[in-house]
């Protein structure tokens, strides 16, 4: 009888420790959820269908750009954007290849003559968000953390797609692909 209670007794305690250990994990895991930590990110998105095509981790003060032939001028264009110390985009420079209709021109900054480009340097310029239209016409290409992306390719290509930088939880980001949502619906802008 004695070994009959002792076994219940170890069965009980084994039930309340697992118990206990999965209420553990799920507030652990729902503190992890909720924590106010979060972490930017530049996001890539068919404006359109409200998707996220492209995200990577950034941080205050990273730069990122594009380059691209000008539809109409049918010549390079080169632009730089910085992330301020608030998270936004600011554009800081410019390079073009000739002036004409469409093509950056501001009297802000430092302007210069480098290789046949026509440069506007220091412009710091806050942009809410960038929206482009690749074309698999000419090449078009971004660069950010290391990374180079044709947007004159798929899936980029003949969508309107908006750049943008979005602050994110761990656990929001990670859920994002699963739940077929736009960054949107989960954050707030950085």
């Amino acid at each position: 009888m004695k070994n009959l209670l002792s076994s219940k007794g170890k069965k009980k305690a084994l039930l309340l420790g697992s118990a206990f250990f999965c209420a553990f994990a799920f507030s652990l895991i729902l503190l992890g959820f909720f924590y106010p930590s979060t972490q930017l990110y530049l996001v890539i998105e068919d404006k359109e269908q409200s998707s996220l095509l492209y995200s990577t981790a950034i941080e205050k003060g990273d730069w990122f750009s594009h380059r691209y032939i000008h539809s109409v001028e049918k010549s390079e264009v080169f632009e730089k954007f910085m992330i301020d110390e608030e998270g936004h985009i600011m554009t800081m420079e410019s390079w073009t290849s000739s002036f004409g209709a469409g093509l950056p021109h501001l009297s802000k900054g430092k302007s210069a003559l480098i290789d046949g480009y026509y440069v506007l340097q220091d412009l710091q310029e806050p942009v809410s968000s960038l929206y482009l239209l690749p074309d698999h016409s000419f090449p078009h290409h971004f660069f950010v953390a290391e990374e180079e992306i044709l947007l004159s390719a798929p899936p980029y290509v003949g969508r309107v797609i908006q750049i943008d930088v979005r602050s994110f939880s761990f656990w929001h980001y990670k859920l994002l692909p699963f739940l077929g949502k736009s960054s949107k619906s989960f954050t707030t802008r950085a």
